[in-house]
């Protein structure tokens, strides 16, 4: 029996009243635009280092269980731990010599990769947490209202606005169906007798292929209700003069501004702090 949806978090809203729950999703986008483009910047364990304090108090400021958010992470970090290996094996670098530990072919083991490698996931770590940590505290509705807000002045420029941001939602919502129709998929064909970790690789294969196609054919037939539904219910994006009402009106609080200043600031900082640290 495979239970995938346990392990995985990624796409799940949880609302709990919290104060990051409660911010105005716009402000949320921004903050999270700023962090982001802050964490990708910095290489230093120092700033590395500021960037999990600051994960640290988001957790607590969001109120989830840790163990539920770290549990959502298994998977990601298993796959991460494969890829660590590959980039400290496949390093290459003109100062790497100095600190080799161990070469056989095109395979070497230095001191510079594994700390380069390191570093970098370490940002793709802290890069998947709070992206989590925004689908965990915004639910789809508020994150395509505030999207939407966001990039409206593209309108001018003649860009579908709200049919981007309808299938970015759209594509989000499916994550967590998906999984969940892998899962039921999975216990069935176990049911049947089917063994996914027995075999040769090609007995493997053929094994998924019993979860890939019905899979598949429940996507297609999910969709083709979904836009049958959304036709019934008059959605005409495109159209001239069709505007979509919403259910609640945004609404821009102090906090929100709070938020926005504070998260400027810490970028500020990582960036000083990334150019000042020697580490």
């Amino acid at each position: 029996m495979i239970e995938i949806s346990r392990h995985i978090s990624f796409g799940q809203y949880v609302d709990n009243g919290s104060r990051l729950t409660r911010l105005d999703p716009r402000a949320k986008i921004l903050c999270f635009a700023i962090v982001v483009a802050a964490v990708t910047y910095i290489s230093h364990f120092a700033s590395l280092a500021l960037c999990l304090l600051f994960c640290l108090f988001l957790q607590w400021l969001s109120r989830l269980p840790l163990r539920y958010v770290l549990q959502g992470m298994r998977m990601f970090i298993s796959f991460l731990l494969i890829l660590f290996a590959f980039q400290v094996l496949f390093y290459t670098s003109s100062t790497q010599a100095a600190s080799t530990i161990w070469h056989w072919g095109v395979l070497t083991v230095s001191w510079e990769g594994i700390i380069h490698s390191t570093q970098v996931d370490l940002r793709v770590i802290f890069l998947y947490y709070l992206t989590s940590l925004l689908m965990l505290t915004t639910s789809l509705v508020d994150l395509a209202d505030g999207a939407e807000a966001l990039l409206r002045p593209l309108r001018r420029l003649g860009l579908p606005v709200h049919e981007l941001v309808m299938v970015f939602v759209v594509a989000l919502k499916f994550v967590p169906l998906l999984i969940t129709e892998v899962e039921r998929l999975s216990i069935a064909q176990a049911t049947r007798g089917v063994r996914f970790g027995r075999g040769n690789p090609l007995q493997r294969i053929r094994a998924l292929s019993g979860i890939i196609v019905p899979l598949f054919m429940s996507g297609l037939q999910r969709v083709e209700m979904l836009s049958t539904a959304m036709e019934a219910r008059c959605y005409r994006a495109g159209y001239r003069g069709w505007r979509r009402s919403k259910l609640r009106a945004l609404h821009w609080n102090r906090s929100d501004s709070l938020a926005l200043v504070c998260s400027a600031l810490l970028c500020a900082l990582l960036i000083a702090l990334n150019l000042v640290s020697p580490f």
